[in-house]
């Protein structure tokens, strides 16, 4: 129960002050400033845009998430797909948290190169990118009623 309260005054919040408009309109100042500034910018101004880019990622992420859900439980047709895109945002987000946790310097303890990093980040981007894949496949194979719906629509 605590859980599920949880997930509606969050749904709530993302509802009613994020979308994908503000943060698209969010990241295009930080865009063009990172652009059109070029080698101008101080290294701290640098980093800060790269821990914002993070920031928006992983709220677009969250964002994303939680429509999956939403549009999971309102289409069953679409739940194997929503699962899937659900996946796939949270291996981009853990791409961006590699990313982040580099540049901010938390894993020079751990003594992971700079490249290992780099690979991890890949990975897990290529990882969302095969789950999109699976995800159109299970588009392509209806269940439950659809299936049967299909096949009447074939014999006639």
């Amino acid at each position: 129960m605590i859980k599920e309260t949880w997930a509606r005054n969050a749904m709530h919040f993302i509802n009613r002050y994020i979308n994908v408009p503000v943060i698209v309109g969010l990241n295009i100042p930080i865009i063009v400033l990172a652009k059109t500034t070029g080698g101008g910018l101080n290294k701290n101004i640098i980093e800060i845009l790269e821990s914002l880019s993070v920031a928006f990622v992983w709220i677009f992420g969250i964002t994303v998430i939680f429509s999956y859900v939403r549009l999971g439980r309102a289409l069953p047709l679409l739940k194997g797909f929503a699962t899937y895109l659900m996946l796939a945002a949270g291996l981009i987000m853990l791409a961006a948290g590699f990313e982040f946790l580099e540049s901010t310097g938390i894993l020079l303890p751990l003594a992971i190169p700079h490249v290992q990093v780099i690979y991890f980040a890949h990975f897990a981007f290529f990882g969302a990118l095969s789950t999109i894949i699976l995800g159109f496949g299970k588009l392509a194979e209806p269940t439950g009623i659809y299936k049967d719906l299909m096949k009447v629509s074939d014999q006639i």
